[in-house]
């Protein structure tokens, strides 16, 4: 039977996985800048959102925290978003950072311990370990969607 680090790291693979495999099946002129309404999100965006979001859950669970709202990380943020510019280059970094939280929930110990969050100060490092994994999953529906409304009816496993 696996841990439940291993467990959290099978499970963010397989949805990481899942996520790059469906965007690859949006049209590529509804990739970057494509919205299906006003304040929807483009694909774009949100692989964007899932490459380089375990960075930040990975520091959580080293003990470290990234500060959100230092300018320094502000600008390191930047840089790096502005850096994915197709699917292609958003699974790259999004390779590098997971490999970075696989670590790190490796690493972890104390199931228990406070890993606390910007919007829930008692989540624990068990929380943290699932949360890229829940971010995935959440958008690859919210992607699933686009191709519904583009016309897309078929299975990308």
């Amino acid at each position: 039977m696996p841990t439940l680090q291993e467990q959290a790291i099978k499970m963010t693979k397989e949805a990481e996985g899942s996520l790059f495999r469906t965007a690859k099946h949006v049209p590529a002129d509804k990739i970057n800048d494509w919205k299906p309404l006003g304040e929807a999100r483009s694909v774009l965006s949100q692989l964007v959102e899932c490459a380089t979001v375990p960075y930040f859950f990975a520091s959580v669970l080293s003990g470290k925290p990234m500060d959100l709202n230092s300018p320094e990380a502000q600008a390191k943020r930047k840089e790096l978003e502005s850096s994915i510019t197709s699917v292609e280059s958003a699974q790259a970094v999004s390779a590098q950072a997971h490999e970075l939280l696989y670590s790190a929930i490796a690493g972890v110990t104390d199931l228990d311990a406070k890993a606390p969050m910007p919007w829930n100060p008692d989540t624990t490092a068990v929380d943290v370990m699932f949360f890229a994994y829940w971010n995935l999953v959440y958008h690859i529906g919210q992607i699933n969607y686009i191709q519904l409304l583009l016309g897309d009816t078929e299975m990308h496993p």
